[in-house]
C-alpha cells in the first residue's frame, strides 16, 4: 500500500538476504519521492525495464522547464546470456546461450571469437523460456548454438557479443573456458 516493497532475496546467491535483496518501487512512490525531494513537479521520464530488461530508470529533468520527451524513444539494444561454457577433453568447445533485441525482437547475429577466430551464428532456436521471463513472444527463437574443434589448447579466450541490424552491441561473455579438471 505504501509503494515500497522489499524481499530478503535476489538473483545473486553469494550475497545474504539480510544485506542485499530486492525492492520494488511503484511509479507512484517513485514520483512522490520525486516531488519531496526536488520541493517542485519538475518532469521525469520512467524507462521500464531499461536496465537489464530488469530495472526501471528514471532520468529527471534538471530544469523544471525542460521537455524529456525526446527520450521516450530510449532502446534497449541487444541483450542475452551464454548458458553453456565447456571445454572437452577431446578439443571440442560447445557454448550454448541466447540473444535478442528488447526493442525489436530478431538480432542480425551474435558473434563469437574464439582465440581471435570469428564466427557468426544467428539465433534460431526455441527458447520458451526466454520469451516467457521477459514476457515478449518475438524472443520465441532466440537461442543460439556453436561447436567447435579448438584442438589440445588447455583453455581458450571467448569473447561473444550480440549485435542488431542497427549496429548496436551486448558483450554477452568474455573470459577463459578451460577443460574440466579430472575427478
Amino acid at each position: 500500500s505504501s509503494g515500497l516493497a522489499y524481499a530478503s532475496e535476489s538473483e545473486n546467491d553469494g550475497l545474504a538476504g539480510e544485506i542485499y535483496g530486492t525492492a520494488y518501487a511503484s511509479e507512484r512512490f517513485v514520483r512522490d519521492a520525486l516531488r519531496i525531494a526536488a520541493r517542485d513537479g519538475r518532469p521525469y521520464l520512467r524507462l521500464p525495464r531499461a536496465l537489464a530488461n530488469e530495472q526501471d530508470l528514471y532520468v529527471v529533468a534538471g530544469d523544471p522547464a525542460r521537455d524529456l520527451a525526446p527520450l521516450a524513444a530510449f532502446r534497449r539494444g541487444p541483450w542475452g546470456w551464454v548458458d553453456v561454457r565447456r571445454l572437452a577433453d577431446d578439443g571440442s568447445l560447445h557454448l550454448q546461450g541466447w540473444a535478442a533485441s528488447l526493442d525489436d525482437g530478431e538480432i542480425a547475429g551474435v558473434e563469437i571469437d574464439v582465440d581471435g577466430e570469428r564466427r557468426t551464428i544467428q539465433p534460431s532456436i526455441a527458447r520458451p523460456d526466454v520469451a516467457a521471463v521477459l514476457g515478449d513472444p518475438r524472443l520465441e527463437r532466440s537461442g543460439w548454438e556453436l561447436r567447435c574443434a579448438v584442438g589440445d589448447e588447455r583453455s581458450v579466450r571467448v569473447v561473444a557479443s550480440a549485435r542488431t541490424a542497427r549496429g548496436e552491441r551486448a558483450l554477452l561473455y568474455a573470459g577463459d573456458v578451460a577443460r574440466a579438471a579430472a575427478p
